[in-house]
């Protein structure tokens, strides 16, 4: 007389989603999406969202901003090899731990034992969450689950949505790690690992995938009705993202795609005008984009009050703080510095005796006070998709950098990022510049347009920056506060900050995580995945 139901056993690893059998689950299910990189996640690694750890390792390794704190494996990702002060000899040379690279660093925390200091894992993580859950949002339309309205219209909408973030999240795996998976089959995994250019090429065909859909969609109530269910009031609903629009941020971040993966001495002449093309049919200046918010209590938003790059930013919180040599790329008179920025009452100089660069004058003014970087109150949208001052600076390196340069073409796209961020600079195309004075024109402003985005690193590592100094990397006349105790000139006993040659000697491209090889061993004919 027993009901056998009762001695049924459930998997708790498999409980199964029974709210995908109706449109609203499905809705709320794709709306989940950003939940997985951006979320606090907390069963992970004290309360992680991956992505966020993720851009800050780029912002670090690219020097727009520093982090002292070892949490996360955030200080370890910006070990530099030595910091030589200008005019002086190596007897003012800094090296923070003689012998010991930066890969070598990372590399001896690359287990899982590590736990919340392995920066490898990050991005990795953020990325094949988003992978599988965008795979199962893509089966759940294939099932036979009624909608409301023109529901192929409908379905297409978050099918392009699941390839959207395909796309973006294999960008992400291939433009920062040796190597890489395919993995489209819900719930699995394979141990065929590919290189990274076939995780970007992979990328595309999910781009295309998407774009192919938002060719058929109208922007109609059916439309409206799909993007006010998957995107949350906090990330700026009311500026929505149109079919058109969305099709010209794919082509910007293909053109990412093309752009940062490759060292500018390795570019071809098809590559720059292939960057051109899809820029040039980009994210326009009117055109909206998916970006990042927060609620001003923190709660019932995806960040909780500090996983957000403005809330990190924040000076009362010390946790990101601002190069120096960020704030040596504005130029005099340009009025973002002076609505980003302000004086500290003092100097922090070698902070925690983490290492010379960590170090600053400044402090971000927040976003309540006319700034740009930085919120005390869950103030500021942070740009997830690629932006208007992005496309037009890839416009302007690609025709600065072709062999037969176009030095005013490219210089009219730095005049109209600034022009688009009330710079109030005057302008610099059509002013008689050299080739190397408009690269370096065009270098300063995608420092400064795009600070704080993850994309410096990219930068750096392209331009050569990052490379060992026996290769021709590293940076002269970079800015760095320097202890009284080190170098006093001035005889005041105050730091000081003076030009010198940093050697970074970072990672191109990262070793995948322990998390990830010690379940899933490389099959035979992998591509390395240690470097």
């Amino acid at each position: 007389g027993c009901n056998k139901d009762d001695l049924k056993i459930l998997n708790p690893n498999d409980p199964g989603l029974g709210s995908l059998n109706s449109e609203d689950g499905i809705k709320a299910f794709a709306a989940g999406l950003l939940e997985k990189p951006f979320g606090w996640h907390n069963n992970f690694e004290f309360g992680t969202a991956p992505f966020m750890i993720a851009v800050g390792h780029h912002s670090v390794m690219g020097d727009d901003m520093y982090v002292p704190w070892g949490n996360w494996g955030w200080r370890w990702s910006a070990i530099y090899k030595k910091i030589r002060i200008n005019a002086t000899s190596t007897e003012y040379e800094h090296t923070l731990y003689p012998g010991i690279s930066q890969q070598e660093f990372m590399q001896a925390n690359n287990s899982r034992a590590a736990g919340e200091v392995n920066s490898f894992k990050y991005e990795w993580v953020a990325a094949y969450w988003t992978i599988q859950q965008a795979n199962q949002l893509l089966e759940a339309l294939d099932a036979d689950v009624p909608f409301a309205g023109n529901a192929e219209n409908r379905k297409n909408f978050l099918r392009a949505w699941a390839y959207w973030w395909k796309g973006y999240m294999y960008s992400r795996v291939g433009s920062i790690y040796l190597a890489g998976l395919i993995v489209d089959q819900l719930g699995s995994t394979n141990p065929n690992y590919v290189t990274r250019q076939e995780i970007i090429d992979e990328a595309t065909r999910n781009f295309d995938l998407a774009d192919a859909i938002l060719q058929t969609l109208p922007d109609d109530d059916d439309y409206l009705n799909v993007w006010n269910a998957i995107i949350p009031d906090f990330n700026n609903k009311a500026a929505r993202v149109t079919p058109a629009m969305w099709r010209r941020a794919i082509n910007t971040y293909k053109a990412r795609n093309v752009l940062v993966n490759k060292k500018i001495t390795e570019m071809t002449d098809a590559e720059w005008n292939q960057i051109i093309t899809l820029a040039t049919n980009g994210v326009q200046a009117g055109d909206n984009i998916f970006t990042l918010g927060m609620t001003p209590d923190g709660n019932n938003d995806l960040v909780g009050a500090f996983f957000h790059p403005y809330w990190l930013n924040n000076f009362g919180y010390g946790w990101w703080f601002v190069s120096e040599r960020l704030i040596q790329e504005y130029k005099s008179g340009d009025d973002r510095f002076n609505r980003a920025f302000f004086v500290l009452p003092a100097p922090e100089v070698n902070k925690r005796n983490r290492g010379w660069n960590f170090g600053t004058r400044y402090g971000y003014v927040d976003i309540e006070d006319g700034g740009m970087f930085s919120t005390i109150n869950g103030v500021g949208q942070w740009p997830i998709s690629p932006s208007y001052e992005e496309n037009q600076l890839m416009l302007a390196e690609a025709k600065l950098r072709k062999a037969a340069p176009d030095i005013d073409g490219g210089l009219a796209h730095v005049d109209q990022v600034r022009v688009f961020q009330n710079a109030n600079l005057t302008a610099v195309s059509g002013t008689g510049l050299t080739l190397p004075e408009a690269i370096e024109e065009f270098r300063r402003e995608r420092r400064v347009a795009l600070a704080l985005r993850g994309l410096s690193f990219y930068d750096a590592r392209r331009w050569g920056i990052t490379a060992p100094e026996s290769a021709g990397g590293g940076r002269s006349d970079a800015m760095v506060v320097i202890p009284f105790s080190v170098y006093d000139p001035e005889g005041d006993g105050l730091p000081g900050v003076y030009p010198c040659y940093i050697e970074y000697n970072y990672m191109d491209y990262w070793d995948l995580p322990a998390d990830e090889l010690d379940f899933n061993i490389p099959a035979s004919g992998s591509p390395p995945v240690i470097n």
